[in-house]
């Protein structure tokens, strides 16, 4: 696998940039397909432009290495902690949603974690498993300040656990300023679980929520992360594209290979104030 199908001297082991598939797909909950999903988005990525119109750059000029597959949490760990992060910035690419947590746990202490999420994903354990996708928040707030971004889908037990904890706060679809992040550190983690989308913008994932966030309010929201926090890596996850409707799979996958480069580019325009 490949992003952007980039020839050789664009995707050596001095870029920039790192794609990394993590194609795990544990105790699902509802719908399942999510170790597809790294594929279909960089094959997707295959039709994209080089040139990002939105931060007018090409991120592919720094290069962009896509690694071998991680396909459980151990080797994802292990790959994340062998990044480099004052040479190169990850996207990692799942997966279920529990990928986060190896992601994260193998970044430095002082990240925080910011998650685009329908869900809040405050269970202590889910199906027999405390590392479950429903159980993210949870785990990670236990070492680390999170803000969860889109959240609409939660049982009371989860949202009084949001109200008892000291490390996550949660804004609603509708209530996304630049003063919600103000209680994290200056570096950050960003996880979006696609769900966070509204299902007219992505469908295909594991349990879809109406009410959604649209492709623009999300990149806007993650304008703002960037032009205010630095950045070392972003995860996104939980896409579980269909075989059985091959028009969406195709639209969805690009619209998320799209906001991989999107990403690159967002990160290779902020601030250099925000990279301490």
């Amino acid at each position: 696998m490949n992003f952007l199908n980039l020839p050789g001297k664009h995707r050596s082991q001095d870029s920039s940039y790192r794609v990394i598939p993590a194609p795990y797909e544990g105790n699902t909950t509802y719908g399942d397909g999510q170790s597809d999903a790294p594929k279909a988005v960089i094959e997707a990525s295959h039709h994209l432009e080089y040139y990002d119109a939105q931060t007018h750059t090409e991120p592919y000029q720094a290069g962009i290495l896509t690694t071998n597959p991680a396909n459980d949490h151990e080797s994802i760990h292990d790959r994340v902690s062998n990044v480099d992060f004052d040479e190169a910035f990850p996207v990692i690419l799942g997966g279920d949603h529990s990928v986060t947590i190896p992601a994260v746990n193998a970044l430095p202490s002082d990240v925080d974690v910011i998650i685009f999420d329908a869900h809040a994903d405050m269970r202590y354990s889910w199906k027999g498993s405390n590392t479950n996708h429903a159980c993210v928040t949870r785990r990670l707030s236990a070492s680390r300040d999170i803000t969860l971004l889109g959240s609409r889908s939660m049982d009371k037990a989860e949202y009084e656990a949001i109200q008892d904890s000291a490390s996550v706060s949660l804004a609603r679809p509708t209530d996304i300023p630049s003063h919600i992040v103000d209680n994290l550190g200056p570096k950050v983690h960003v996880s979006i679980d696609v769900d966070c989308f509204d299902p007219s913008i992505i469908s295909q994932t594991g349990t879809s929520v109406p009410g959604g966030l649209t492709y623009q309010e999300v990149t806007r929201q993650l304008r703002e992360i960037f032009d205010t926090h630095e950045v070392v890596s972003v995860d996104i996850v939980e896409f579980a594209p269909n075989v059985s409707e091959p028009s969406r799979r195709r639209v969805e996958s690009f619209t998320l290979a799209r906001l991989t480069y999107h990403v690159f580019g967002m990160f290779s325009t902020c601030s250099d104030s925000t990279r301490t």
